[in-house]
């Protein structure tokens, strides 16, 4: 496959695609030549978005700089849309959000021109949308979960500069998958808009719409998994269940151009603040979310052959997939890895795992061991040497570092969620009791002891060196944490953790 367009709408989706780019990172495989994420939230300061672009800004910069053939890490080109359009579009922003739908604090009122119309349309728009909640909304903050506005707002998005550059752009080699909730407002307002300007393209696209109807579609429709706190006065309340069975009556008879649709739910439902949009609207990572990052992934890897569609974007072999877990019915609310299946375990434990370790030797080891020349991949017995300056520059102290932070409170998030994820012991520093579940294999005299510390880890990193030829010291420090954290885990941990 050459590029999937990921269209990642609302909260929801932009919090998916966090964890789909920390997967990423970790080295999670996603069989793309490039991966193009589309972010299309009216809500400009939404805290979620903000934090999965600073998020994507900083995976890029790191590959930019520290990728190679020797690494793992950062392995899947994530593009901007505006670099990889051909040409120049009017409008077109050059982030990872689509630019806005709305201007600026402008009212639904003010965006259907209410008050330049007939007496009679008045009358009906004012049947139709309350004055307070509706028609004097703020749309700079989003719809508030009222799906009925957005889809009047968000329809707009086909005109839009960001959507003409999609279309010039896909080809038939392609893949989309859209990533949106369907108890909120923007997410279940926009995805069945998106589904319908694709699959049926406005005669302004002309040229494109034999290739839009055949393009392999894929989405992912979040059902509740959390809930909201009772705020009086709050436009956001608590029935999300009802908004869901609406949307799903509706989703069943008008989304038939959609090869793949992936449902993903959880009837543990922890609170969250009441926050209707902004920058305070910054829930907290969730297990649901990682699983969807996971669909992503199976879409993308999916055979060609069962994602057809007929003359009229029919899917012609639709499929409809859910997940489950192994769960401990004496402790259902705490997960670990031991948790997933052994097809999920495998796809995603190993990454995350050696992703973890790099993170707890670059963080708590990494200046120490820089400051010893001695260590063969210190000094460069192949490789280029790593000066002890490397701590201080700008590749390590602006980009890499403060992504492993990002890494760290991810986890953070999702242990303390509820359903809680904790693949790892974030309390313990013993490095071999850090993988929850897994029992490390026990080496040295007579197999005696699984312990180990940095001084074997400083080994790993040692034996791996003599790959590290022709690299620069960001490529060289990135390859190294990836090797030695591969041959750390395949002589400590693959056994416990698929065996």
């Amino acid at each position: 496959m050459d590029r999937l367009f990921l269209f990642c709408i609302g909260g929801t989706g932009s919090r998916v695609l966090r964890s789909l780019v920390h997967l990423l990172a970790a080295g999670v495989e996603l069989p793309v030549r490039e991966l193009i994420p589309i972010i299309i939230d009216p809500d400009k300061e939404n805290g979620n978005v903000e934090q999965s672009i600073k998020l994507l800004n900083a995976y890029q910069e790191i590959r930019d700089k520290a990728h190679s053939a020797g690494s793992s890490f950062f392995k899947t080109s994530i593009r901007r849309l505006s670099e990889v359009v051909d040409g120049d579009i009017a409008g077109l922003s050059n982030e990872f959000r689509a630019g806005a739908q709305t201007g600026e604090r402008q009212t639904f009122k003010d965006f259907l021109e209410f008050d330049s119309m007939d007496a009679a349309t008045r009358s009906l728009l004012q049947l139709l949308y309350s004055e307070r909640n509706n028609l004097q909304s703020d749309l700079s903050i989003g719809f508030k979960g009222n799906p009925h506005m957005g889809t009047v707002v968000l329809n707009k998005f086909q005109e839009s500069a960001d959507f003409r550059a999609f279309v010039n752009m896909v080809s038939d080699n392609d893949r989309i998958f859209i990533v949106s909730s369907i108890f909120g407002g923007t997410g279940a307002a926009g995805f069945p808009l998106l589904v319908k300007n694709i699959r049926h393209p406005h005669s302004d696209y002309q040229s494109k719409q034999a290739t839009l109807k055949q393009v392999p579609l894929g989405a992912l429709s979040m059902l509740p998994y959390f809930g909201v706190e009772s705020k009086p006065g709050s436009p956001i309340q608590n029935t999300f269940m009802g908004k869901t069975k609406a949307a799903l009556s509706f989703y069943g008879d008008d989304l038939r151009g959609i090869n793949s649709l992936y449902y993903l739910g959880d009837d543990k439902q922890k609170e969250v603040d009441n926050q209707p949009g902004g920058a305070s609207q910054q829930n907290r990572a969730h297990f649901a979310e990682l699983v969807a990052a996971l669909a992503v992934i199976d879409f993308a890897k999916m055979p060609q052959d069962k994602l057809k569609t007929n003359a009229e974007g029919i899917a012609l072999q639709p499929s409809f997939k859910e997940f489950g877990l192994l769960v401990d019915e004496s402790n259902p609310d705490q997960l670990s890895l031991r948790n997933l299946a052994a097809s999920s375990r495998q796809q995603i434990g190993p990454h995350l795992i050696k992703m973890y370790y790099a993170l707890l030797f670059a963080k708590n080891q990494l200046a120490e061991s820089l400051a010893t020349k001695n260590h063969p991949f210190v000094k460069g017995s192949t490789g280029v040497p790593l000066s002890p300056s490397l701590i201080n520059a700008p590749f390590f102290a602006d980009r890499l570092n403060p992504y492993f932070t990002q890494f760290q409170d991810w986890l953070i998030e999702l242990a303390q969620n509820s359903r809680a994820f904790a693949p790892f012991n974030l309390q313990t520093e013993a490095l071999d009791a850090k993988v929850v579940g897994v029992e490390q294999l026990k080496k040295g005299f007579f197999r005696k002891t699984s312990n180990w510390d940095y001084a074997v880890f400083e080994g790993y990193l040692n034996d791996v060196e003599s790959n590290m030829g022709g690299l620069s010291a960001e490529q060289k420090l990135l390859a190294l944490l990836s090797q030695g954290t591969e041959e750390l885990y395949k002589e400590r941990i693959q056994t416990g953790l698929l065996g």
